[in-house]
């Protein structure tokens, strides 16, 4: 869900529309777009290891969020049409600044939010709930993926004639999805199979028989965890395991 709320497949779906409209060559800057999202992907498999996931989707999704803030801020502020097929030169270098927001945006979503929508929900779900627990993980995305790709972005957009407003619906998405990784999202990195289900040891009101947090704990651990991310502290989730579940 997080995933697909920054607005990524309404960018890649309609990109040479999009790029039309702001008069740039639309399937030369899709191609160079869709290379710089594979090219940044491949850059996610060398350093997901080494951060951790919230490290990752922390720092991805306020980079993100200050692209599209800074796109809407200067769309608004000059008060041009970035649609405009024979632009000033005003108009030209807010083109270009919209372009490279973009750019930027796909750069950090492939070395973030695009591998880790696939990869937490993988790992975090136990062995007997993973075939069902993935099942309706795809599911959410792909109905993400119709609504607000598919529908949401592109009816948005054809309503309004403020064209900062695409950029500030993106903004408010992905303040949404920050949310849910600073509150829910704890981090896995390192993380063995048969420990994950101590990271998610938390009930409401707590079960002190098999040793389950209460979920005023649960929340606690994920905002102290981001606390040390948003610091570039290193998070070693094996610490509130060790605490909680000390070896006899």
């Amino acid at each position: 869900f997080s995933q697909n709320i920054t607005g990524v497949n309404w960018f890649m779906n309609y990109a040479t529309q999009l790029f039309s409209s702001l008069g740039f060559q639309p399937f030369a800057w899709d191609l160079a777009m869709k290379s710089v999202f594979m090219l940044s992907t491949l850059v996610a498999l060398c350093i997901i290891e080494r951060f951790g996931r919230k490290f990752l989707a922390v720092w991805g999704t306020l980079l993100i969020i200050l692209a599209f803030a800074l796109g809407a801020i200067v769309i608004q502020a000059t008060g041009v049409d970035i649609r405009n097929q024979n632009p000033s030169q005003e108009t030209v270098a807010v083109q270009y600044f919209a372009l490279s927001m973009i750019f930027f945006f796909q750069l950090v979503f492939a070395i973030t939010w695009g591998p880790l929508g696939w990869l937490v929900p993988a790992e975090v779900f136990p062995l007997r709930l993973r075939g069902k627990g993935m099942s309706l993980a795809v599911v959410a995305n792909m109905l993400t993926n119709i609504i607000v790709g598919d529908y949401g972005y592109v009816s948005f957009n054809s309503i309004t004639s403020t064209q900062a407003t695409m950029f500030l619906l993106a903004v408010l998405n992905c303040t949404i999805a920050l949310t849910t990784v600073v509150c829910i999202q704890p981090e896995t990195k390192g993380i063995s199979l048969e420990d994950m289900r101590k990271v998610f040891g938390y009930e409401i009101g707590g079960n002190e028989i098999v040793n389950h947090g209460t979920m005023r704990e649960f929340f606690h651990r994920n905002f102290k965890q981001t606390q040390a991310t948003l610091l570039c502290r290193p998070v070693d989730p094996k610490v509130d395991i060790e605490l909680r579940f000390p070896p006899a």
